[in-house]
């Protein structure tokens, strides 16, 4: 199993509504249910949770992904909430993209690095999308995190 393998699932997903708390490809995915949905039907079981607000928790928001993904990078210390000033660099094809969008500090939006771009959803573009990580983005990336199994 590799990384493309969760690419190539992640992308059986484009087009789908964006639907807070939503599972079901095709039909309405959130962030969250886009992540556990690519990761699991590419061989890689991740639980999945629906105990979050539209604003989650930033302890247990990290807390969940660290379960399964490392964090990587500069501040690579998993129970950190600040995010990681540099994190793009360290980014690579399939690794999860964490973004904050109401403070730095805030983490509460994943998306699945496809090399120059990310897969995600999202309300504003109102279903799944693959885009470039331009400058806007990239300022809006909290942390880079990669699957345990991956790590080399």
């Amino acid at each position: 199993m590799t990384e493309q393998l969760v690419i190539d699932a992640a992308r059986q997903y484009l087009g789908t509504p964006w639907q807070h708390q939503a599972r079901k490809r095709g039909v309405a995915v959130d962030c969250i249910g886009l992540l556990v949905g690519a990761f699991t039907d590419a061989g890689y079981a991740i639980d999945d949770v629906t105990d979050y607000g539209r604003n989650p928790n930033p302890r247990r928001f990290l807390g969940h992904l660290a379960r399964y993904f490392d964090r990587i990078g500069g501040k690579a210390d998993a129970t950190l909430v600040e995010h990681d000033r540099d994190a793009w660099e360290f980014a690579r094809t399939g690794d999860v993209l964490v973004f904050s969008f109401v403070g730095r500090d805030t983490p509460q939006h994943v998306g699945i690095c496809t090399g120059t771009k990310v897969l995600h959803t999202f309300q504003t573009a109102g279903k799944v999308a693959e885009h470039a990580m331009n400058m806007e983005w990239q300022r809006n990336l909290h942390s880079v995190w990669r699957l345990r199994a991956w790590r080399r």
